[in-house]
Protein backbone atom coordinates (compact mmCIF):
# COMPACT_ATOMS: atom_id res chain seq x y z
CA UNK A 1 0.00 0.00 0.00
CA UNK A 2 1.18 3.44 -0.51
CA UNK A 3 1.75 5.66 2.24
CA UNK A 4 -0.35 8.73 1.96
CA UNK A 5 1.57 11.52 1.62
CA UNK A 6 0.72 14.51 4.64
CA UNK A 7 -1.61 17.29 3.42
CA UNK A 8 -0.01 21.13 3.79
CA UNK A 9 -2.85 21.76 6.94
CA UNK A 10 -1.17 18.59 8.57
CA UNK A 11 2.48 18.86 8.40
CA UNK A 12 5.39 21.69 9.84
CA UNK A 13 8.46 19.75 8.02
CA UNK A 14 11.90 19.16 10.03
CA UNK A 15 13.11 22.98 10.40
CA UNK A 16 16.50 24.17 9.25
CA UNK A 17 18.38 25.61 11.55
CA UNK A 18 17.93 29.44 11.50
CA UNK A 19 20.89 31.33 10.26
CA UNK A 20 23.36 32.18 13.18
CA UNK A 21 23.57 36.16 11.80
CA UNK A 22 19.62 36.07 12.07
CA UNK A 23 19.31 35.07 15.62
CA UNK A 24 22.14 37.47 16.63
CA UNK A 25 20.59 40.34 14.58
CA UNK A 26 17.19 39.92 16.29
CA UNK A 27 18.64 40.12 19.82
CA UNK A 28 20.24 43.66 19.62
CA UNK A 29 18.12 45.67 21.51
CA UNK A 30 17.17 48.99 18.92
CA UNK A 31 17.98 50.81 21.38
CA UNK A 32 21.62 49.67 21.86
CA UNK A 33 23.90 52.59 22.11
CA UNK A 34 26.61 50.57 20.02
CA UNK A 35 23.45 48.92 17.48
CA UNK A 36 25.62 51.07 14.68
CA UNK A 37 28.77 48.86 15.46
CA UNK A 38 27.04 45.91 16.07
CA UNK A 39 24.89 45.43 12.91
CA UNK A 40 28.46 46.34 11.07
CA UNK A 41 30.91 43.88 12.48
CA UNK A 42 27.75 41.21 12.52
CA UNK A 43 27.39 41.73 8.76
CA UNK A 44 31.46 41.76 7.99
CA UNK A 45 32.02 38.84 9.66
CA UNK A 46 30.51 36.47 6.87
CA UNK A 47 32.42 37.58 3.72
CA UNK A 48 29.87 36.29 1.08
CA UNK A 49 27.04 37.46 2.78
CA UNK A 50 28.85 41.19 3.44
CA UNK A 51 29.90 40.99 -0.14
CA UNK A 52 25.63 40.29 -1.32
CA UNK A 53 24.64 43.21 1.00
CA UNK A 54 26.68 45.69 -0.65
CA UNK A 55 25.87 44.52 -4.32
CA UNK A 56 21.51 45.15 -3.26
CA UNK A 57 22.94 48.09 -1.49
CA UNK A 58 23.81 49.54 -4.84
CA UNK A 59 20.67 49.73 -6.09
CA UNK A 60 20.40 52.48 -8.81
CA UNK A 61 19.07 55.08 -6.74
CA UNK A 62 22.17 54.73 -4.20
CA UNK A 63 24.57 53.87 -7.29
CA UNK A 64 23.51 57.17 -9.18
CA UNK A 65 24.87 59.05 -6.02
CA UNK A 66 28.45 57.15 -5.32
CA UNK A 67 28.86 53.39 -5.37
CA UNK A 68 28.53 51.58 -2.03
CA UNK A 69 31.94 49.83 -1.67
CA UNK A 70 31.40 48.17 2.47
CA UNK A 71 28.70 47.33 4.70
CA UNK A 72 29.79 50.77 6.96
CA UNK A 73 28.99 53.17 3.98
CA UNK A 74 25.77 51.28 3.46
CA UNK A 75 24.96 52.15 7.02
CA UNK A 76 25.76 55.69 6.80
CA UNK A 77 24.48 55.97 3.35
CA UNK A 78 21.12 53.74 4.24
CA UNK A 79 20.63 53.63 7.78
CA UNK A 80 20.95 50.61 10.20
CA UNK A 81 17.62 50.13 9.11
CA UNK A 82 18.00 49.09 5.42
CA UNK A 83 20.68 47.20 5.97
CA UNK A 84 18.89 45.17 8.54
CA UNK A 85 16.23 44.52 6.23
CA UNK A 86 19.19 43.13 3.64
CA UNK A 87 20.77 40.92 6.34
CA UNK A 88 17.82 39.62 7.44
CA UNK A 89 16.68 39.15 3.37
CA UNK A 90 20.61 37.40 2.63
CA UNK A 91 20.35 35.08 5.44
CA UNK A 92 17.00 33.84 4.59
CA UNK A 93 17.55 33.23 0.93
CA UNK A 94 20.87 31.56 1.44
CA UNK A 95 18.96 28.79 3.65
CA UNK A 96 16.11 28.51 1.84
CA UNK A 97 18.43 28.11 -1.18
CA UNK A 98 15.10 28.11 -4.24
CA UNK A 99 15.35 25.85 -6.65
CA UNK A 100 12.44 25.08 -8.69
CA UNK A 101 10.11 27.52 -10.68
CA UNK A 102 7.30 27.87 -7.61
CA UNK A 103 10.11 28.27 -4.94
CA UNK A 104 11.14 31.56 -6.97
CA UNK A 105 7.89 32.75 -7.36
CA UNK A 106 7.60 32.49 -3.60
CA UNK A 107 10.60 34.56 -2.73
CA UNK A 108 9.61 36.71 -5.29
CA UNK A 109 5.99 37.56 -4.08
CA UNK A 110 7.63 37.76 -0.28
CA UNK A 111 10.34 40.51 -1.34
CA UNK A 112 7.71 42.33 -2.84
CA UNK A 113 5.88 42.49 -0.02
CA UNK A 114 8.18 43.16 2.47
CA UNK A 115 9.12 45.90 0.53
CA UNK A 116 5.48 47.29 0.26
CA UNK A 117 4.44 46.53 3.92
CA UNK A 118 7.88 48.95 4.88
CA UNK A 119 6.27 51.41 2.77
CA UNK A 120 3.36 51.73 4.54
CA UNK A 121 5.52 52.87 7.77
CA UNK A 122 6.08 55.60 5.25
CA UNK A 123 2.91 57.14 4.96
CA UNK A 124 0.61 55.71 7.58
CA UNK A 125 1.38 55.69 11.09
CA UNK A 126 -0.05 53.76 14.29
CA UNK A 127 1.66 49.93 14.18
CA UNK A 128 3.16 47.42 17.08
CA UNK A 129 5.86 47.31 15.37
CA UNK A 130 9.34 48.92 13.66
CA UNK A 131 9.19 49.16 9.47
CA UNK A 132 12.72 47.03 9.71
CA UNK A 133 10.40 44.50 11.71
CA UNK A 134 7.27 44.87 9.32
CA UNK A 135 10.24 43.90 5.99
CA UNK A 136 10.72 40.57 8.59
CA UNK A 137 7.14 39.80 8.37
CA UNK A 138 6.87 40.52 4.60
CA UNK A 139 9.90 38.19 4.25
CA UNK A 140 8.50 35.34 6.87
CA UNK A 141 4.74 35.68 5.99
CA UNK A 142 4.89 32.76 3.82
CA UNK A 143 7.07 30.94 5.61
CA UNK A 144 5.70 27.40 5.99
CA UNK A 145 4.75 27.38 2.02
CA UNK A 146 8.40 28.24 1.32
CA UNK A 147 9.57 25.10 3.52
CA UNK A 148 6.18 22.70 2.76
CA UNK A 149 6.91 23.54 -1.27
CA UNK A 150 6.18 20.59 -2.60
CA UNK A 151 3.08 20.00 -0.98
CA UNK A 152 1.59 23.48 -1.72
CA UNK A 153 2.40 23.46 -5.32
CA UNK A 154 -0.11 21.54 -6.51
CA UNK A 155 -2.66 24.23 -4.87
CA UNK A 156 -0.97 27.09 -5.12
CA UNK A 157 0.23 27.03 -8.93
CA UNK A 158 -2.54 27.20 -10.97
CA UNK A 159 -4.55 29.43 -9.00
CA UNK A 160 -5.74 31.88 -11.38
CA UNK A 161 -8.19 34.01 -8.89
CA UNK A 162 -8.36 36.51 -6.32
CA UNK A 163 -11.91 35.64 -5.62
CA UNK A 164 -10.37 33.54 -2.26
CA UNK A 165 -9.73 36.84 -0.61
CA UNK A 166 -12.93 37.79 -0.34
CA UNK A 167 -14.24 37.33 3.13
CA UNK A 168 -16.14 33.78 3.58
CA UNK A 169 -16.42 30.85 5.54
CA UNK A 170 -12.95 29.41 5.16
CA UNK A 171 -14.10 25.71 5.74
CA UNK A 172 -16.33 26.47 2.20
CA UNK A 173 -13.19 27.86 0.14
CA UNK A 174 -10.18 25.56 0.13
CA UNK A 175 -7.40 28.08 -1.32
CA UNK A 176 -9.11 29.97 2.29
CA UNK A 177 -8.84 26.90 4.26
CA UNK A 178 -5.45 26.71 3.12
CA UNK A 179 -4.25 30.15 3.45
CA UNK A 180 -5.51 29.73 7.25
CA UNK A 181 -3.50 26.97 8.20
CA UNK A 182 -0.24 27.97 5.90
CA UNK A 183 -0.30 31.16 8.83
CA UNK A 184 -1.00 29.33 11.70
CA UNK A 185 1.96 26.63 10.80
CA UNK A 186 4.24 29.87 10.19
CA UNK A 187 3.17 31.43 13.33
CA UNK A 188 4.26 28.05 14.76
CA UNK A 189 7.67 27.93 12.91
CA UNK A 190 8.71 31.73 13.88
CA UNK A 191 8.08 30.65 17.67
CA UNK A 192 10.12 27.48 17.07
CA UNK A 193 13.21 30.05 15.65
CA UNK A 194 12.23 32.73 18.61
CA UNK A 195 11.34 35.62 16.38
CA UNK A 196 10.24 38.47 18.47
CA UNK A 197 6.77 39.17 19.63
CA UNK A 198 4.70 40.30 17.61
CA UNK A 199 5.81 39.03 14.64
CA UNK A 200 4.59 35.14 15.15
CA UNK A 201 1.15 36.94 16.29
CA UNK A 202 1.14 39.22 13.35
CA UNK A 203 1.90 36.13 11.06
CA UNK A 204 -1.11 33.75 12.37
CA UNK A 205 -3.81 36.24 11.94
CA UNK A 206 -2.44 37.30 8.75
CA UNK A 207 -5.38 35.59 6.73
CA UNK A 208 -8.06 35.82 9.37
CA UNK A 209 -10.90 38.56 8.65
CA UNK A 210 -12.22 38.26 12.26
CA UNK A 211 -9.76 38.53 15.30
CA UNK A 212 -11.30 36.83 18.79
CA UNK A 213 -12.62 39.93 20.76
CA UNK A 214 -9.75 39.49 23.36
CA UNK A 215 -7.21 40.88 20.34
CA UNK A 216 -9.86 43.74 19.12
CA UNK A 217 -8.97 46.25 21.80
CA UNK A 218 -5.10 46.26 20.74
CA UNK A 219 -5.76 48.48 17.26
CA UNK A 220 -2.14 49.03 16.72
CA UNK A 221 -2.19 44.59 16.48
CA UNK A 222 -5.28 44.87 14.44
CA UNK A 223 -3.72 47.73 12.06
CA UNK A 224 -0.74 46.03 11.17
CA UNK A 225 -2.41 42.82 10.05
CA UNK A 226 -4.49 44.56 7.94
CA UNK A 227 -1.37 46.21 6.58
CA UNK A 228 -0.07 42.62 6.32
CA UNK A 229 -3.52 41.49 4.34
CA UNK A 230 -3.40 44.58 1.97
CA UNK A 231 0.48 44.19 0.55
CA UNK A 232 -0.15 40.49 0.06
CA UNK A 233 -3.28 41.31 -2.25
CA UNK A 234 -1.38 44.28 -3.75
CA UNK A 235 1.60 41.56 -4.43
CA UNK A 236 -1.07 38.75 -5.77
CA UNK A 237 -2.56 41.47 -8.11
CA UNK A 238 0.89 42.96 -9.24
CA UNK A 239 1.98 39.20 -10.10
CA UNK A 240 -0.86 38.42 -11.79
CA UNK A 241 -1.00 41.19 -14.15
CA UNK A 242 2.65 41.91 -14.37
CA UNK A 243 1.89 45.17 -13.20
CA UNK A 244 0.24 47.39 -10.23
CA UNK A 245 -3.37 47.01 -11.98
CA UNK A 246 -5.05 49.75 -9.30
CA UNK A 247 -8.49 49.68 -10.68
CA UNK A 248 -8.61 45.80 -10.19
CA UNK A 249 -6.33 46.17 -6.18
CA UNK A 250 -9.37 48.57 -5.54
CA UNK A 251 -11.93 46.39 -6.46
CA UNK A 252 -10.88 44.00 -4.61
CA UNK A 253 -11.12 46.04 -1.51
CA UNK A 254 -14.12 47.34 -2.34
CA UNK A 255 -15.50 43.35 -2.02
CA UNK A 256 -13.57 42.87 0.55
CA UNK A 257 -15.67 44.70 3.66
CA UNK A 258 -12.59 44.05 5.95
CA UNK A 259 -10.12 45.72 3.92
CA UNK A 260 -12.67 48.44 2.72
CA UNK A 261 -13.29 49.36 6.13
CA UNK A 262 -9.62 49.43 6.58
CA UNK A 263 -8.70 51.91 3.62
CA UNK A 264 -11.49 53.85 4.71
CA UNK A 265 -9.66 54.68 8.12
CA UNK A 266 -6.60 56.50 6.17
CA UNK A 267 -7.31 59.53 4.48
CA UNK A 268 -3.58 59.48 3.24
CA UNK A 269 -4.58 56.28 1.56
CA UNK A 270 -4.53 57.51 -2.25
CA UNK A 271 -0.96 58.69 -0.83
CA UNK A 272 0.43 55.32 -0.24
CA UNK A 273 -1.09 54.14 -3.66
CA UNK A 274 1.14 56.39 -5.26
CA UNK A 275 3.83 54.96 -3.25
CA UNK A 276 3.93 51.36 -4.34
CA UNK A 277 5.21 51.34 -7.78
CA UNK A 278 8.10 52.78 -6.52
CA UNK A 279 8.96 49.94 -3.78
CA UNK A 280 7.76 47.00 -6.03
CA UNK A 281 10.81 48.44 -8.73
CA UNK A 282 13.01 47.98 -5.78
CA UNK A 283 11.67 45.18 -4.67
CA UNK A 284 12.34 43.36 -8.53
CA UNK A 285 15.87 45.12 -8.66
CA UNK A 286 16.81 43.55 -5.44
CA UNK A 287 15.09 40.42 -6.47
CA UNK A 288 17.28 40.45 -10.13
CA UNK A 289 20.80 40.82 -7.74
CA UNK A 290 20.23 38.31 -5.65
CA UNK A 291 20.07 36.14 -8.54
CA UNK A 292 17.90 33.14 -7.61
Amino acid sequence: MAERQASPQEQVSDLPILPTILVELLSIPLDDKDYFNKIEKLAERDPPLALKIIQLSNTAKQAAVKPIRSIKDAIVRMGTKEVFNLINLVALTKVFVPTSQFEKQLWHQSLISAELLKTTYDVLLRSVITADMAYLVGLLHDIDITLNHKLYAKYFESLDDLTWYLPKPYEKHRIAYLQRQHAFNGAKICKTWHIPSPIPEIIYFHHHDHLPDKFKQFMPLLETIRRVQFCDLATQVYCKHQALEVDVLNELIASNEILFSWQNQHANFAQLLNQLPTAISLAEEKYRLLAI
